[in-house]
């Protein structure tokens, strides 16, 4: 997210909240801020690891606050030592240019309006202004763009845009902030740059910060039309016909719950993690000191790396205070389902 992204749409306050990698490692969020604020907060920590929520909030309550921000996509790959990095950032290249392909072709977003970013590692970062959509803010913004997303990635089968980054707290690197890892700064590239640059050449740039104008833009009609196709495809979900019967006592560990208990979870899937399975828990009957310790000990042996104590303590009170339930949709995002093994598995959870 620009800077300058950050511009409110009307006089009302719009937050948002800031983290930043910290020199000891860990890491640092629940800033909460007036959007006009950020700058400060990106000087105070170095403009070194630090990061804005992908929306701006019209109340400091983010979870019951209104959304507003730009369309994202995030492309990003695995590479080991042992990987060929040109190799690896091609593939990122040729699905992001895909990405923008079918923004130009279905949205009528031209490629001036869309700004492309190098994250400063190797990732590559895609952003589509909300006034070309004609976004209005929405409680369930992130959960609009996450179906915008997937159409994208199952249209061309892509295997590096990242789904997993839809939530509602979404923490986004600023641009022209610098990669705590590399030290390379996250720029804006050009399309001819994503194009025609090689990996190498692509490092170079991102040695220094870079310009990072944002268009002006105006509502563009196909844009809007698709984005309310959206709008209406979510609110026929939730406006469907609900199941009257009692829900399913959970009396037993499905398979996607057992997986999640028994293998490593990585940086970016923790918090996430974390809620489902108390979710889990207390769908269970279990108390919520009980699946606090529990999760407080399951942190320190499967979070790599694990995320502070508090952190752990503040998802568990936040899911065991509220009415809402983590089911199949959510542990199919995070897990892998068992299918007709489990027998949730045509009911749901």
């Amino acid at each position: 997210m620009s800077t300058q992204a950050l511009t409110t749409q009307s006089s009302a306050t719009w937050w948002v909240e800031c983290g930043a990698n910290l020199p000891n490692g860990r890491f640092t969020r629940n800033h909460i801020m007036p959007a006009d604020k950020v700058n400060s907060f990106r000087y105070r920590y170095g403009n070194r690891g630090v990061f804005v929520t992908a929306y701006m909030y019209d109340s400091k309550d983010q979870d019951n606050a209104n959304l507003y921000g730009d369309f994202y996509l995030d492309f990003d790959y695995e590479i080991s030592e042992a990987d060929d990095k040109e190799q690896a950032f091609n593939l990122i290249r040729q699905e992001a240019l895909a990405a923008v392909h079918y923004i130009r072709t279905i949205y009528g977003i031209e490629r001036d309006q869309i700004r492309i970013y190098f994250s400063g590692s190797k990732g590559v970062h895609i952003v589509v202004p909300k006034e070309a959509l004609g976004v209005e803010p929405n409680k369930n913004l992130n959960t609009i763009y996450k179906m915008m997303a997937e159409d994208i990635a199952r249209l061309y089968s892509l295997t590096t845009l990242d789904l997993k980054i839809y939530d509602n707290k979404r923490l986004f690197r600023l641009p022209n902030s610098i990669h705590q890892k590399t030290g390379l700064y996250k720029v804006r590239i050009s399309y001819d740059e994503l194009t025609r640059l090689s990996f190498s050449e692509i490092i170079e740039l991102a040695k220094e910060p870079r310009l990072d104008p944002r268009p002006v833009v105006h509502k563009i009609p196909r844009a809007q039309m698709e984005y309310n196709r959206y709008i209406k495809k979510l609110n026929d979900y939730l406006n469907r016909p609900r199941n009257t019967q009692v829900a399913i006592k959970l009396d037993y560990t499905p398979p996607c719950v057992e997986y999640l208990l028994n293998n490593l979870v990585p940086q970016g899937q923790r918090n996430d993690t974390i809620a489902f399975l108390a979710s889990f828990f207390k769908q269970t009957g279990m108390p919520k000191e009980q699946a606090e310790e529990t999760l407080l000990e399951w942190n320190e042996q499967k979070c790599v790396p694990p995320i502070s104590s508090r952190e752990v303590r503040t998802t568990v009170n936040s899911i065991y205070s509220c009415e809402n339930k983590m089911g199949c949709s959510r542990a199919r995002i995070l897990s892998k389902c068992g299918g007709e093994s489990c027998k949730f598995y045509k009911k749901g959870m």
